[in-house]
Formats: structure tokens, sequence, C-alpha cells
């Protein structure tokens, strides 16, 4: 990549670069995700004026390293900066929890237009509803099929049927369930009931402008939302940081 790039981009991650700058990650539509340096971003309030905050999306103009190494940001410029997220710490942490799954499933200059479109459309959704739970859910459904890791949430790993029953048995090694029937040759431990996986089936292949209709009950989307973490969590070979914080936001909701 040489010269200039302007680009829409969603900030991913912000950490401090020395006594004065910034180390900036971003997800962008045209060239995925990028690292930059703003230079004198610490010291000055008013140059980057709250761009280079934490799911902001942005205009970036971006000047690559000629060398190979990181680049600098010339400039960024606010398309939304979502505040209703930043309003509310349980929107913070989904968003968080969804910025570091971005982060981590990408690789550097591996552009992904609809990883971006599904990350932008996220964050108008969180900042638009009530529903945060629910929101993230569809999220983490649909960056696993784009990242290449959706199971089959169709059909029985053994046998190859749909699933019958009450209950099916998740098999995370293989990346899919087995179905009643077979799973009780096994006597397999690890369970959810049939009405998850189809919910999660439906997320996985229905339109993203369609989700935010869809009636999820309370039962449903947390044994949904635990099996997403599991696979989460198993993929990317440790539990995300964000997901400690909201289990300890959702105690503390619980004992009030």
């Amino acid at each position: 990549m040489t010269g200039a790039l302007k680009t829409h981009a969603i900030v991913l991650l912000v950490n401090d670069f020395g006594e004065s700058n910034k180390l900036v990650t971003f997800y962008t539509l045209e060239n995925g995700k990028l690292k930059g340096v703003a230079k004198g971003a610490k010291r000055s309030q008013h140059r980057f004026v709250n761009a280079l905050e934490p799911f902001t999306w942005i205009r970036l103009a971006f000047i690559p390293s000629r060398t190979g190494g990181l680049g600098r940001i010339d400039a960024a410029e606010v398309e939304s900066s979502f505040p209703c997220i930043r309003s509310s710490a349980e929107a913070f942490c989904m968003a968080s929890l969804c910025a570091e799954m971005v982060d981590k499933w990408t690789r550097d200059l591996d552009p992904h237009r609809d990883i971006f479109h599904l990350f932008l459309w996220y964050l108008r959704l969180l900042q638009e509803t009530d529903s945060r739970k629910k929101a993230t859910l569809f999220f983490k459904v649909k960056l696993l099929s784009l990242a290449g890791y959706a199971p089959n949430w169709a059909k029985c790993s053994v046998c190859n049927e749909a699933p019958v029953g009450r209950l099916v048995y998740i098999t995370l090694k293989d990346g899919g369930f087995i179905c009643e029937n077979c799973g009780k040759e096994g006597r397999m431990a690890n369970h959810v009931s049939v009405g998850a996986i189809k919910t999660l089936h439906h997320i996985q292949n229905r339109p993203l402008n369609t989700l935010e209709r869809l009636n999820i009950s309370d039962y449903i989307l947390n044994e949904a939302w635990g099996l997403t973490q599991k696979l989460h969590s198993r993929h990317l070979h440790m539990v995300p940081l964000a997901y400690k914080v909201l289990s300890v936001l959702e105690d503390r909701r619980n004992q009030t």
C-alpha cells in the first residue's frame, strides 16, 4: 500500500505510545485492519477532536509507512461517536467485546467489507436499542460466519438430520451439535435446547436488515449467548476480557 489513504474507518483500540502519542487500531472499509500513530494526540485536545476513541466511526487520512512499520494518522473526522453507547456501562462493554473480537479475528491489511458493514450496523443498532444483549448476539453469530468458524446449526453432525426432541448436545471440538437420539448413546453432558439451535441458525442466515424484528425469549437468549461465548473463547484460545466485565455487571444487576 503506497501513497496517502483516505477511507471510512471504525476505531477498535487506542493505547498510549510514548509521552505524547497514541497508537490506534482501525478497521477500514477499503484496507481492513490498520495500525497507526497519532503524533501529539495526548498533548493536543484539538487536533483530532475526540475522533480517536474506541468504536468511533470516522473519515480517516492515513499515511502508510514506506518501510513496513507503523503508519501515521494525518487526520480523522468524526462521522458518529455513538454517544448513547458511551453513556451506558453495559453498552460500552458490549461494544468493547465486539471491537476486541474484530481485532482478534482479522489480520492487518486484509480487507473484508462485510465485516466493516456488520460492525457499523451493530454500532448503529446498539445506539438505538435497549436490547443490547440481543443486538450483540446477532453480531457474534454473524462474525463467526464471516470469520469462517460458523457451525452447521441445521443438521446433527452424526446422523446429518435436523434436530428433533427437546435438547441437542454441543460438541465444541467438532463445531456443531449432536441430536438427542445420537447423543443418548454417548451420554454427553453439554446440552442446550433445540430452540436455541434453531434461533442461532435463523440469525446466521437472516439478512441484517430483518434481524431487529426477531423476537427471542430471555431463556433462549441466555442459552444462545452462553454457547456463542464458549465458541468464541475456544477458537480464540482465550476468554475476551469484556466477557468477564459483562459477567460482573450482570451479577450486580441480579443482586439489586
